[in-house]
């Protein structure tokens, strides 16, 4: 049973095309009609694919984005060229975009529109966009004020971005006329099966017998964790990686009275806080914060004006540090805010576990 000679869950999430194919990957409803839109669009010359997917942090987004670069990259034709971006800077502007260009390629025009036609020549061009989880507000603007000057290169550049939902939500009251040209599709948390399956295939490329067993966890296990994460992918690792971890040290069944003897009365919040955050104090500090959201406001902020002042009085911080704590909430993958454009002290604060 314990074969193993790596942690199956150590690396939580995928950064890159490398860690892509380096591990296991389930196909999922969502990547199968992108992978049917693709194909279309690849026979037709004339078909246009604009697309952009949205969910919390640690749901997939990446992953899925680079599977999209896979099946493009398999295609092995010249004609067909994908570019991966996981930065917005060379998207805010033609010339920004050239420059990036230039470092691989020489152009006959000399002002930066012109350079980008001889760029795209007679090919059909893929960009898959990972956008970051925090941007500043300046290169914001500017990369939808790109997109709306890629829209008349449509039937040659095909564009699919990948986003958190405060960043749709936000965009969508400024550039609903670029943004509506796009589908929108919602990458869902992951079923308890799809966990199940997405688990055997990392426990069997960590196995010397390259066994597909759920062992050492039980069913009742994995449920646990499950329910602790609700079905978020990069959560579920990191909890599953914490319960290996100790029951690799004696070789222990991973049961569901273990799983709760290794959290030690801890939720998911503390969990995941005691996996990504290596500060104590911030750790101790943002874990109350957490709580508080979850006892005082059940879960949900509607007005973050109400927040601050509260926590500014409970822990006595100043208003930077308060709103600087909420958005930390959020990249941890703990909280989500969903901003509103015109003030940003209305904004609506969410914890997610």
């Amino acid at each position: 049973m314990w074969d193993f000679f790596i942690n199956p869950f150590q690396k939580a999430w995928v950064v890159d095309y490398e860690d892509f194919k380096s591990l296991p990957f389930v196909i999922l409803p969502l990547h199968r009609m992108l992978e049917q839109k693709l194909k279309f669009s690849f026979d037709h010359a004339s078909q246009e694919l604009y697309v952009i997917l949205t969910g919390e942090r640690g749901c997939g987004k990446t992953t899925t984005v680079l599977f999209c670069d896979d099946i493009i990259k398999k295609q092995n034709d010249p004609n067909l060229q994908c570019l991966f971006f996981h930065t917005l800077s060379p998207l805010t502007s033609f010339s920004n975009f050239i420059n990036l260009i230039k470092k691989e390629r020489a152009f006959k025009s000399e002002d930066s529109v012109s350079q980008f036609k001889e760029f795209l020549g007679k090919k059909k061009w893929y960009f898959l966009i990972d956008m970051p989880d925090e941007i500043e507000g300046k290169v914001f603007h500017s990369f939808y004020r790109f997109l709306s000057t890629l829209l008349p290169y449509k039937n040659q550049v095909n564009c699919i971005v990948v986003m958190n939902r405060e960043h749709y939500d936000m965009a969508f009251r400024r550039f609903s006329l670029v943004l509506g040209k796009f589908e929108m599709q919602k990458i869902q948390s992951f079923t308890l099966d799809e966990i199940k399956e997405i688990m055997i295939l990392r426990m069997k490329n960590a196995r010397k017998s390259k066994s597909t067993t759920i062992e050492p966890f039980t069913f009742e296990a994995i449920d646990f964790i499950f329910n602790f994460t609700h079905g978020n992918p990069r959560n579920f690792f990191i909890m599953a990686s914490n319960v290996f971890t100790a029951a690799a040290m004696e070789e222990k069944i991973i049961t569901i009275d273990f799983c709760k003897k290794i959290i030690g009365g801890a939720d998911a919040i503390e969990l995941i806080l005691r996996e990504r955050c290596a500060e104590p104090t911030l750790r101790e500090q943002l874990l109350k914060i957490a709580y508080l959201i979850k006892n005082e406001y059940h879960g949900f902020v509607d007005g973050e004006e109400q927040l601050l002042q509260n926590l500014m009085d409970k822990f006595g911080i100043t208003r930077v540090t308060a709103r600087k704590r909420v958005r930390q909430l959020q990249k941890y993958g703990i909280g989500e805010i969903r901003k509103d454009p015109e003030n940003l002290l209305r904004n609506q604060i969410r914890i997610l576990l």
